[in-house]
């Protein structure tokens, strides 16, 4: 239960500090001579520096903070040259599309956030969406769009059903991943080795933060293929686009917070700056890299879901 890392480090932190200041306190207040040479070296160290630890600590985190680190950067790949256009999708849509007997709708999805509720409410429904055969929904979705845990339950349907051809292995993956206690994870990071890192300033590489080892568990849990960890966010949406029964998937738009006042997009298809501008005006296109570089699939989808203080903002080199 993720209350039991909540208690446990609360624990820890809150006896760390008071032992401190007992001691503090005890010395401090004591009349009696201390005969021993290092007891007594011990005493006035703490009554003289242990009042200064709040400081010094608070001053380390901010300068820190300042100085930066590598912990959040996500990791580079390299990228593809898509071979599906904005207009090469939409014809092959329209072609699919007109063969059918009936009219049916297009669809749009939007998917809000709210942590891992979002992510598996949003990952049911589709679910559900999808085994009604008489929606032909992920047939006849055009886009997904979705931010925060929303946005993770998109990625991770797409994943299952680009792996999972059998619905009935798509719906045990999804109750799978809901059952798994991704918060106890990110909160021992977050209170703990992650918390320890924060202050470590200018090294460069500090090894996965705790929304990196959260997208880890969530690839072991939607297949057993490493793809899904080390493909770009274009690479593994086209490959699974490429080689879907019906050459059709709906595209997966990824959105971030606001940094800088522009917003993050992550978008697979193939684009011209000038026409990436004009669809998502004031935003960022986070999977075009210098060099044919890009970032990991799920990384972008954890970038959709970070917010201040439980899961700082991540960093893609050049951004």
């Amino acid at each position: 239960n993720a209350m039991v890392y909540i208690l446990m480090f609360l624990y820890l932190y809150y006896g760390f500090f008071i032992n401190l200041f007992k001691h503090n306190i005890y010395y401090e207040k004591n009349i009696t001579p201390i005969q021993n040479k290092w007891i007594g070296v011990l005493s006035k160290f703490l009554v003289t520096y242990v009042p200064l630890v709040p400081a010094l600590i608070l001053l380390w985190a901010i300068f820190s903070a300042q100085a930066g680190n590598g912990l959040h950067r996500l990791e580079i790949v390299d990228e593809i040259n898509s071979p599906v256009s904005i207009e090469n999708y939409v014809h092959n849509f329209e072609a699919k599309t007109s063969l059918t007997d009936t009219v049916l709708p297009v669809y749009y999805l939007a998917s809000y956030g709210g942590g891992l509720r979002a992510s598996a409410w949003t990952m049911l429904l589709l679910d559900k969406l999808n085994n009604d055969t008489t929606l032909h929904f992920m047939d006849h979705t055009l886009a997904m769009s979705g931010v925060s845990g929303g946005f993770i339950g998109l990625a991770l349907y797409n994943a299952i059903y680009n792996e999972n051809p059998s619905a009935s292995d798509r719906t045990d993956r999804i109750k799978r991943i809901g059952q798994e206690n991704i918060l106890a994870i990110e909160l021992s990071y977050v209170m703990g080795y992650d918390l320890v890192r924060e202050g470590i300033p200018f090294v460069p590489n500090l090894g996965p933060d705790r929304d990196r080892i959260a997208m880890n568990k969530y690839a072991s849990l939607v297949t057993a293929d490493t793809l899904l960890l080390h493909e770009s966010y274009r690479k593994y949406w086209t490959s699974g686009y490429l080689r879907a029964h019906n050459r059709h998937l709906p595209v997966l738009i990824g959105n971030t917070t606001g940094t800088h006042g522009r917003h993050g997009i992550a978008f697979p298809l193939h684009v011209e700056k000038e026409q990436f501008d004009t669809i998502f005006p004031a935003a960022i296109d986070i999977l075009s890299l210098p060099e044919k570089k890009s970032i990991r699939y799920l990384d972008a989808a954890s970038s959709t879901e970070r917010f201040p203080v439980f899961s700082p903002a991540a960093e893609i080199e050049s951004k």
